[in-house]
């Protein structure tokens, strides 16, 4: 309830419909994209549909509920795991979005998942060593490096969404922007301390 309290002093009072009374005049929407990780099941909806009125893409890393109505507010990109994103698909694509560690996920499996998660722009899925997959409506990118990494994964699907938001704010194209978030994903997993990477990893 803290986030709760803390979004109602800034927003206001819910008005219905996803709508908020302002407690207070607002300061301008001067921010180049919005990064939104986790949340309640409508908060990322309505904080995406806040920046979009603003014109103010956003970048939506949650799960579950969240993760679809998220999707559907109609950020620029939403970046799912392969279990968050086996979990929205159902029984019937498991197997093949979540298969044993010897065997990888099946391409074809995850971008129609990805499919599913209708409004959003772009779907970018992590597939942990297997690196990235992104669907969009022009197309579908992948981008994985090739050495093994070892060391703490933790932070790394922070690092790639970083990234991600990087490339959509420079306008970069798609390829150019899997292999800067798969590349800066792995150097953060190749950090013995999460959200640190070395330079050289990176490169």
């Amino acid at each position: 309830h803290e986030l709760d309290d803390r979004v109602v002093a800034v927003l206001g009072e819910p008005a219905g419909a996803g709508l908020f009374r302002p407690a207070a005049p607002l300061p301008p929407f001067d921010y180049t994209a919005l990064v939104l990780a986790g949340g309640r099941d409508s908060l990322s909806a309505t904080l995406i549909e806040t920046a979009a009125a603003a014109a103010v893409p956003a970048v939506l890393d949650t799960y579950g509920e969240a993760l679809r109505r998220g999707a559907a507010a109609g950020p620029a990109i939403v970046k799912p795991n392969l279990t968050e994103l086996a979990a929205l698909a159902g029984p019937a694509a498991s197997p093949a979005l979540a298969p044993p560690a010897d065997r990888p996920a099946d391409l074809a499996t995850a971008a129609a998942a990805a499919g599913q998660l209708r409004g959003a722009q772009a779907v970018v899925v992590t597939l942990g060593p297997d690196g990235l997959l992104a669907a969009t409506g022009d197309g579908c990118w992948r981008a994985r490096v090739t050495a093994a990494v070892t060391g703490n994964a933790t932070g790394a699907g922070d690092a790639v969404a970083a990234a991600l938001t990087h490339g959509l704010v420079l306008g970069r194209p798609w390829d150019e922007r899997l292999r800067h978030a798969a590349a800066l994903g792995a150097a953060a997993a190749a950090a013995p301390v999460a959200g640190e990477f070395r330079r050289q990893d990176y490169l």
